[in-house]
């Protein structure tokens, strides 16, 4: 296994002296890396942590398997940073399925997806499995997680949401929840109701698609709190789609607000 771990600090000397001693790591390296890293990886003083594209040149370029990233966490920024000239987002909550969400990133990188954020008991998006079904783009979309961590967030509770989405709506989101109700509008009538809005009050309008996890969906407490409930119209007595094929079909129904439609 190749193994990339970025930071430069005294924990990452503990990791990388750790992964080290592992007979599955066959390649190891570290940037920038530090004297002590020096002696048990290959340091890559050169890399910059923070340049997501460069870091995924290196891990495509070295078939990088696992990513460790320090205390610091160069490549995930705060809630603020990420939604700041954001226009379409998706909300990942409680997706337990490391697949699933490497699919997202994929999908959201194709379709022009400004950021994704992820709920504290979602997977991890840099987990080798997440990062090899995204084909590397984990490291293209911008991400971090939504919630307060140190609150108690069972999968399915929706916890998170009391006050993920009033941030959501402070930097003027309107949250939609991807699921299934009498309530739910499909895309087309909910893309009407935005450029409505958009035309009479002027500002752009910005967009949250929530998605929940693979079978019990967003959580009850989740969708209450959101300003629509999305559904996509389906055939044949379908019901529902697979978490990461509807957020593909999303993604692109609201392509006018990606990077795609400017």
């Amino acid at each position: 296994m190749n193994i990339l771990v970025l930071g430069g600090g005294g924990r990452e000397h503990a990791i990388a002296w750790a992964l080290a001693k592992s007979p599955r790591t066959d390649n190891l390296y570290a940037a920038p890396g530090n004297g002590g890293t020096d002696s048990v990886a290959q340091n890559v003083a050169g890399l910059n942590a923070e340049d997501g594209q460069a870091v995924l040149e290196f891990v495509k370029g070295n078939a990088i398997d696992l990513v460790v990233i320090g205390p610091e966490a160069p490549l995930v920024a705060g809630v603020a940073d990420v939604l700041r000239d954001a226009r379409l987002v998706a909300v990942l909550e409680d997706i337990t399925n490391h697949t699933n969400v490497g699919a997202i990133f994929r999908s959201a990188a194709a379709l022009g997806v400004d950021a994704i954020l992820a709920s504290p008991a979602c997977y991890d998006p840099l987990y080798r499995r997440a990062v090899r079904v995204s084909m590397g783009t984990v490291f293209q979309v911008p991400w971090t997680r939504i919630g307060d961590a140190d609150v108690p967030n069972r999968p399915g509770c929706g916890t998170w949401s009391n006050e993920g989405i009033a941030e959501l709506h402070e930097h003027g989101f309107t949250c939609a929840a991807m699921a299934l109700s009498e309530e739910s509008v499909t895309p087309d009538e909910l893309n009407a109701r935005l450029t409505e809005r958009e035309a009479a009050g002027g500002a752009l309008a910005k967009l949250a698609l929530l998605f929940g996890t693979e079978g019990e969906g967003l959580s009850p407490a989740t969708i209450a709190r959101c300003d629509y409930t999305v559904r996509i119209p389906m055939a044949h007595g379908v019901d529902s789609l697979n978490v990461a094929a509807s957020s593909a079909v999303a993604f692109y129904a609201f392509r006018q607000l990606s990077q795609l439609g400017r």
